[in-house]
């Protein structure tokens, strides 16, 4: 079937290269150009005809092969080199009279560098999408800008007509190489037969009534044989991108094996959504139970018992440095004396919950304290996993502690001494012992033995002066009193 549609699509190019042939000798104006009656080919109705033929020619080929995969005609390197070397030669030889002829050398340096590497995932790409975009724009600027003249110009019409199909194929092709689809195969087709009807048949109808005329330009029989070997090379790619029959006997298993295949995997994505479903479920439900389990705990022991412990841990691990045991400076006593006002405040605390929650656990943990050479690190009492009595007066001080709020107003005189009062006449009685322990200090500094000598008279008697008094004055100076000489 593709064999008989191409030949058939052939013989229709030979067609026009005959009806062209007629028209340009019987039917048209030498002079001008134009028609002088209705044309046989240069008619829309023919050129939509042939198009939608060489369409139809395409879509029954390559109906039975919708394989998307890249494709580029490696076989079609010797056209394309034929064509790229007279498109080449023909812009350098027109250069001096045509504006478009060196956008035919950058055409024909495209064609040459693709016959010679070919094209896909290529260095040498770059340089053949650049080279085409100009021969692309110069084809355009020929035609709309450079030599512009009135379609009924029958020699006009068939450049801009060729000029068309060279576009069209040259975007297929790269297409095929770069974006491929179900159709590309069929579009790289469909232009390249109807670049060859046009390019080549046209082209080669317009030299031979040339030289039939006794035309002597050289330079427009290479313009117009470049032309028409692109046609050769487009055709050579159409014929190229047919699929014989192990290709399409390839594609429809690949069909089959998808239809076979289409239900299974449907049927495995519907068991992994439910997998999916019950898994989420399940994560759900352990969520909430956990969640409830939490609130059933209450709230000391959800936050007190975790966050709280957690917090006495880190303080635990952040170690200072400890003071040199033989240090009984003033300053250290004052120090301490601080350290052990702030320390009885956290003992009554932790003695506190102690009492409350009943529990003997000891561990070493650190105590909050200035920042610096003097810091230590005591023990006190922590609870472990409290539980604590919703009833119990404390319960809203707790509270209240724990979220940073005022417990002034839970401030209730104590009966009976308890642990925490002897705890604090503990630390009453050693605040004062080091109380005495400084004033001692400071005194011990005040005191100085002053013993000054008298300096002696001309007459060589020397006066010993008596032990001066040191007497106190406000600013605590010294001064020193003498006795009259004897």
């Amino acid at each position: 079937m593709s064999l008989t549609l191409t030949v058939l699509l052939s013989l229709i190019s030979a067609a026009i290269l005959a009806g062209r042939v007629y028209e340009i000798l019987n039917l048209t104006d030498a002079a001008t150009g134009f028609l002088l009656v209705g044309g046989v080919v240069m008619n829309p109705y023919i050129l939509a005809l042939v198009a939608v033929i060489t369409l139809c020619c395409g879509i029954i080929i390559f109906s039975q092969y919708k394989v998307v995969e890249p494709y580029y005609s490696h076989t079609s390197k010797y056209t394309a080199f034929i064509a790229g070397a007279a498109m080449a030669v023909a812009g350098i030889l027109a250069a001096p009279y045509k504006v478009e002829a060196p956008f035919f050398i950058a055409g024909g340096m495209a064609l040459l560098i693709m016959a010679g590497a070919g094209l896909g995932k290529k260095k040498s790409d770059y340089l053949v999408m650049v080279l085409l975009l100009a021969f692309a724009a110069g084809l355009c600027m020929d035609v709309v800008t450079f030599n512009v003249f009135t379609y009924h110009n029958t020699q006009f019409l068939t450049k801009v007509l060729s000029y068309m199909c060279i576009i069209a194929f040259m975007l297929t092709v790269l297409k095929n190489v770069y974006v491929p689809s179900k159709f590309s195969r069929m579009m790289i087709y469909v232009a390249g037969m109807l670049s060859f009807a046009v390019c080549s048949m046209m082209s080669l109808a317009d030299i031979i009534c040339y030289i039939i005329d006794g035309g002597q330009s050289l330079v427009y029989l290479l313009m117009k044989i470049a032309v028409a070997l692109f046609g050769v090379y487009a055709f050579d790619n159409a014929v190229s991108a047919i699929p014989d029959k192990k290709e399409i006997s390839k594609a429809k298993k690949k069909i089959e094996a998808k239809r076979f295949e289409a239900p299974e995997e449907t049927a495995e994505k519907e068991k992994n959504a439910v997998q999916e479903k019950d898994r989420v479920v399940q994560h759900t439900e352990t969520f909430l139970k956990a969640e409830s389990n939490n609130q059933e705990k209450g709230f000391v022991d959800t936050f007190a018992g975790a966050e709280l412990a957690q917090m006495f841990d880190d303080f635990a691990e952040e170690k200072s440095e400890h003071i040199q045991q033989n240090d009984t400076s003033a300053e250290y006593l004052a120090e301490k004396v601080v350290l052990n006002e702030n320390a009885e405040d956290e003992v009554l605390k932790h003695e506190m919950f102690s009492e409350l929650f009943g529990s003997d656990t000891k561990t070493e943990i650190s105590v909050p304290q200035p920042q610096g050479i003097l810091s230590e690190t005591r023990s006190f009492k922590r609870f472990a996993a409290p539980k604590l009595d919703e009833t119990a007066p404390e319960y809203d001080m707790l509270k209240s502690m724990f979220r940073g709020e005022d417990t002034s107003q839970y401030d209730v005189p104590q009966a009976e001494e308890t642990k925490a009062d002897k705890k604090r006449s503990l630390f009453g009685a050693k605040k004062e012992k080091s109380v005495k322990i400084k004033e001692t200090a400071l005194k011990s500094e005040r005191k100085e033995d002053i013993v000054l000598k008298q300096p002696e008279l001309p007459d060589k008697k020397t006066f010993a002066a008596a032990q001066p008094k040191v007497s106190k004055t406000k600013n605590d100076t010294k001064k020193v009193v003498y006795k009259k000489p004897k």
